[in-house]
């Protein structure tokens, strides 16, 4: 089970470990320099949350699964003005999804579907959040979601990634808040939907 992460663990890390901010694309270990998945894979890694395949060699995984993460990297390495920038906004939305790998189905859900309806009420029909602005639920509308941030970003300014976290965030808070028991069936569909992110 992978422990709750604080923005607080998040903003140590990456003090002592980087330059204090996070960075687009890909790393390895030596760099020094860690993208939103990196990070908190990282820090986990150090929790001994992360199983080490070998003790002399630490890799650095971007895989949101191993990280107990929902895929952020099309966020991450959006057209942030400054490094600065990507890191006030992700901090909290990664400290609001750390324990994502613990949601339940109804969670996950609740999640995306306030997600996906706040970020349509800001960006108006600029956001689509499915195919042909037909709604999708699930894995599917999640990276529809992101693509959609992304590529309206992209012709705008980093207002539009900063509001996006922020709307992410609250809606990571509210569903994380939200309470569910899980039967049988649906902690199958939460751990198949866990392994296909």
């Amino acid at each position: 089970m992978k422990t709750p992460i604080s923005q607080r663990d998040i903003r140590k890390f990456l003090k002592d470990y980087d330059k204090g901010v996070l960075t687009r694309g890909s790393h390895v270990d030596t760099d020094r320099e860690f993208c939103a998945v990196e990070c908190v894979w990282k820090i986990r890694e150090l929790r001994k949350e992360i199983p080490q395949i070998d003790d002399d060699v630490f890799d650095l995984s971007d895989n949101p699964g191993e990280a107990g993460l929902p895929d952020l990297r099309e966020l991450n390495d959006g057209p942030w003005a400054s490094d600065k920038a990507r890191t006030e906004a992700m901090v909290p939305l990664l400290a609001a999804l750390s324990t994502w790998d613990s949601w339940s189905l109804d969670q996950h859900t609740t999640f995306y579907d306030k997600a996906l309806t706040a970020l349509r009420k800001r960006f108006k029909k600029k956001f689509y959040g499915g195919c042909h602005g037909r709604a999708r639920r699930g894995r599917d509308a999640y990276h529809e979601m992101f693509h959609d941030i992304t590529r309206i970003a992209e012709r705008g300014t980093t207002r539009v990634l900063k509001d996006a976290c922020a709307i992410l965030t609250t809606a990571a808070r509210s569903a994380r808040r939200k309470k569910v028991g899980l039967d049988g069936s649906e902690e199958s569909l939460r751990l198949i939907d866990r392994n296909f992110q």
